[in-house]
């Protein structure tokens, strides 16, 4: 038996694609108003209800075989039949109820959406701008904020900036006067901004502060060792020397005219200092067995 019905789930709420029903479906819901909404949501679900959409054209001139196979055939044969009015979207709630939005604002809603987005990012939330009327389904299925009517204009007047849509300013003053929460009179239509709450907000995590091997290298690497060598006159001492460091290398060379030795980036731990070569002025039998005192 041929699919009479296939449930759809759109950004604006849960709605039905199915066959026109001359006596029910007066006020069918108009498709250029979700057009964007419902061939995404087909093509999304074509994997999982692909039967039930290919027996929905059953009876009408487009229909093929092949919808079975070819996703992008079969989308542009429901969206025609939708065109058409073969096929007709529907809502489970009265069309009717309380609240609707009206006709301008929705026009408004429908020519700013696009521009801004489905969902857009604020503060590294997620934020969504949908009718009030479909709030608690769109709810009922992600864990969503509402957001204070006022705080909700200030948003999306801001993002509409950043999105260059200064053409559409009719639209978008038309939007702000319609933005309501759920605080707002029951009778009172109009957009609600919906957000992930904190719990789902992404990280920025600067460049800075992004742990790669070489940062790690030098943050294990981040210690010095110096050494000042004199004589016991008080005198800098001048003269080769070797370091045995932390990690076993052994780093030579000659005091500089200080009498300082400084190494750094190495890892903490104690280092071996042996001096390799010395003077006779300071160390030998001259010098009475003398030899050079360290200092640092």
């Amino acid at each position: 038996m041929a699919s009479e019905v296939v449930n759809l789930k759109l950004l604006s709420g849960a709605f039905q694609l199915r066959r026109w029903r001359s006596s029910i479906d007066r006020n069918a819901a108009s498709i250029h108003m979700y057009a964007g909404e419902i061939e995404l949501a087909v093509r999304e679900e074509a994997s999982m209800q692909r039967f039930e959409m290919v027996s929905l054209l059953q009876n009408h001139a487009a229909f093929q075989s092949a919808f079975m196979s070819d996703t992008n055939a079969l989308v542009a044969a429901l969206m025609r039949a939708l065109s058409e009015g073969y096929l007709v979207l529907s809502s489970p709630r009265d069309s009717d109820a309380k609240g609707k939005v009206s006709d301008p604002a929705w026009a408004a809603y429908k020519a700013l959406q696009p521009r801004i987005g489905r969902e857009f990012q604020v503060a590294m939330r997620s934020h969504f701008l949908v009718p009030r009327e479909h709030v608690a389904a769109i709810r009922q299925e992600a864990d969503l904020d509402v957001v204070a009517a006022r705080e909700a204009a200030s948003i999306i007047a801001a993002i509409a900036k950043t999105k260059g849509v200064g053409q559409l300013g009719a639209s978008l003053n038309l939007v702000l006067d319609n933005v309501v929460d759920l605080n707002s009179p029951e009778a009172k239509s109009g957009f609600v901004l919906l957000r992930a709450p904190v719990s789902q907000a992404a990280r920025y995590v600067p460049p800075e502060d992004i742990l790669t091997p070489g940062k790690l290298k030098k943050l294990k690497n981040s210690h010095w060792i110096e050494v000042v060598l004199q004589t016991e006159t008080g005198e800098p001492w001048v003269g080769e020397y070797s370091i045995k460091l932390p990690d076993g290398r052994l780093v030579e060379g000659t005091t500089d005219a200080d009498g300082k030795i400084r190494i750094e980036e190495i890892e903490a731990g104690n280092c071996g200092l042996s001096l390799t070569e010395l003077s006779s002025v300071f160390w030998g039998k001259s010098a009475g067995g003398r030899s050079p005192s360290e200092k640092g």
